[in-house]
């Protein structure tokens, strides 16, 4: 791309020493006069664009809910794409068409379906054509033999044969992990075009080290190099014990600093102001079932359930029954099949209901199990709540009619959501309480749940409950938010611990 074909006002090599976050209104609209950008844009978004004018790989690392969806709409029409691929969350495709259509004349189409359908609407002429990650691999993958009887879905470059003049990832976060498939497809993408936006509010969970990924993904290998492992060598020192790798001293910075040239980032207070936050822990008195059973479990005794005796043998088996138990159930197998037990009392549920019925707002339920979801739809059914569920076991189309019933239906007051399939990309501010049914470890993963409510749009004070059962792993989990050690080794901790 030639950049002094952008109709902007400025001297190019000077840049590069701007301080772009200091830049004022009558700055930014001097420098992007006759651009043609929204002029209804945010400060934080006009800077951006003045960032990307010379750049053709950027990251915005703005925080949850700044608008970040808009922001790389208007950097597409600065830098004049005309066939980009939008890859991001299924959650996050009713965003990306209200923005369109509102602040765009881009033609636009949704890449979902079957391989076949998917190649049509691929090879159909959209200035925008939007996909989400999971469905990369229908369209650039072959589910191959790799011996011994076995398949896998394996990338096959040859597929990658559209003509985008730019990849915008959406919650790029996504390519943290270097051997996912769907990483490599994104490498792969970023390879073939010149342009490259990577847009996240959560870039980074337990270490920089998922940083490593996210960059050679935006701009193959730039700012980090092209080696996972020369990279860890280089600023991280190899574990005495366990596999966590821990920074060397001040690489931290050294690391940052590397990434100034392709990255600009605002964090939400910086962008604008929000009505208050409020946080509140429930600790609920577990059932003497409950407590029966977690001794049982814990102590390694057979679990008597009906007719049946359950062993629970090993350390693993004992990490997911406890965090099960929490919820109000556990999955248990016999001779016979598979089967579950829903403990005949459950606080947690007794206070959601409490929690749904003493509030005249939409709500915004995350759980972490299949089973949890059904014990939640059943007590919401006998309350006579209209609610909705997303979760994995959907269609992506069913999820996005989903999400689209909770924000424009009246009747509709609670979403019962899985984070994996909710917790990115969609604008949830009809709602101002979302409620843990079951605590997450993931500091990460609970921001952007969080931030579903409390972002740009929000007029209402938010209100994040968590409810957690006293004297269990409930307190193990919200502990490991900042230890960040796997969950398994906190909740061994916490079994260790239980009769000291």
């Amino acid at each position: 791309m030639d950049f002094r074909s952008c109709p902007v006002r400025i001297k190019y090599s000077m840049i590069d020493y701007m301080d772009y976050k200091n830049l004022s209104k009558e700055e930014l609209d001097y420098i992007l006069n006759g651009s043609g950008i929204n002029k209804g844009l945010m400060n934080h978004q006009l800077i951006s664009l003045v960032f990307a004018v010379t750049r053709n790989r950027v990251a915005y690392f703005h925080g949850i809910g700044t608008g970040k969806t808009l922001t790389a709409l208007e950097t597409l029409k600065l830098w004049k794409r005309k066939r980009v691929l939008v890859v991001c969350p299924v959650s996050a495709f009713d965003a990306w068409e209200r923005d369109i259509k509102k602040f765009t004349t881009f033609s636009y189409k949704f890449i979902i379906g079957s391989h076949e359908e998917r190649l049509k609407e691929l090879s159909e002429s959209a200035n925008v054509s939007i996909i989400n990650y999971d469905g990369l691999k229908c369209v650039y993958a072959n589910f191959a033999p790799i011996g011994g009887g076995k398949k896998k879905w394996v990338l096959d470059p040859a597929k990658m044969t559209h003509d985008f003049d730019c990849i915008v990832l959406d919650e790029i976060h996504r390519c943290s992990a270097y051997t996912t498939l769907q990483s490599s497809i994104c490498v792969e993408l970023s390879r073939r075009t010149g342009m490259v936006v990577g847009m996240t509010g959560t870039p980074v969970d337990k270490s920089l080290l998922d940083l490593f990924n996210i960059y050679y993904t935006l701009d193959l290998g730039k700012s980090l190099g092209n080696s996972f492992f020369a990279y860890r060598s280089k600023y991280f020192n190899q574990p005495k014990f366990g596999y966590e790798w821990k920074i060397k001293n001040g690489k931290d910075v050294e690391i940052l600093n590397r990434l100034r040239d392709s990255t600009i980032s605002f964090e939400r207070n910086e962008c604008f102001d929000l009505p208050e936050l409020q946080e509140v822990d429930k600790w609920l008195d577990p059932s003497s079932e409950f407590k029966s059973l977690q001794d049982d479990i814990i102590d390694g005794l057979p679990i008597h359930i009906g007719d049946d005796w359950i062993t629970v043998s090993n350390d693993s088996q004992k990490v997911s029954m406890l965090r099960q138990l929490s919820s109000g159930f556990i999955y248990y197998k016999t001779e016979f099949g598979e089967y579950s037990h829903v403990l005949k009392e459950n606080p947690k549920l007794n206070t959601l209901i409490d929690v749904i019925n003493g509030t005249g707002s939409k709500i915004i339920i995350f759980h972490q199990f299949i089973k949890t979801s059904e014990i939640i739809q059943k007590a919401l059914d006998k309350n006579h709540t209209g609610y909705v569920v997303v979760n994995g076991g959907q269609s992506n189309k069913d999820r996005i009619n989903a999400i689209r019933r909770f924000t424009t239906d009246s009747s509709i007051g609670t979403m019962i959501a899985h984070p994996a399939c909710a917790s990115e990309g969609f604008d949830g501010t009809v709602a101002n309480v979302v409620v843990f049914f079951d605590p997450i470890a993931s500091t990460k993963i609970r921001d952007q749940c969080i931030g579903r409510v409390y972002r740009k749009g929000q007029k209402e004070k938010s209100l994040v409950i968590n409810l957690l059962l006293k004297r269990s792993v409930d307190k193990t989990t919200v502990d490991s938010r900042n230890d960040r050690s796997s969950l398994v080794k906190s909740v061994m901790k916490f079994i260790h611990e239980y009769h000291s």
